[in-house]
Order: C-alpha cells, then sequence, then structure tokens
C-alpha cells in the first residue's frame, strides 16, 4: 500500500530536508488522486511527528 511506503520513508528519514521531501511527494501524490485526503491527513501528522522527534521534541499522541 502506498501510505505504508510513506510511512516507511518518513520513518527512516535521518533529517527535516528528507522530511520536507516526503511531504511534498506526499501532497503530490494526493493532488494526482493516489492517497484519500484523510489518509494523507493522518500521514502528514506522522511525518511532522517525526519531525518532532528529530528536533528532540515530545509531541503529544506520538511515541516516536
Amino acid at each position: 500500500m502506498l501510505a505504508d511506503q510513506f510511512i516507511a520513508a518518513a520513518s527512516g528519514a535521518a533529517n527535516s530536508h528528507a522530511l520536507d521531501q516526503i511531504s511534498r511527494q506526499l501532497w503530490r501524490v494526493h493532488a494526482e488522486g493516489h492517497i484519500a485526503e484523510a489518509d494523507a491527513e493522518a500521514l502528514s501528522e506522522s511525518i511532522e511527528g517525526r519531525r518532532a522527534a528529530l528536533a528532540g521534541k515530545v509531541v503529544l499522541g506520538h511515541a516516536d
């Protein structure tokens, strides 16, 4: 499933630049109709959770 690929990519991202690229690609794929709005939003939240984890911040609802 495409969403699983985005989750794996975000989980393995080493820095915020990589997360920026993943996020842009996510919304491009969503605009092309390959990922539903709700899934794109959930994936975006996961990306932001990873971004916070890389920055050393604690985010409610994420156990990264």
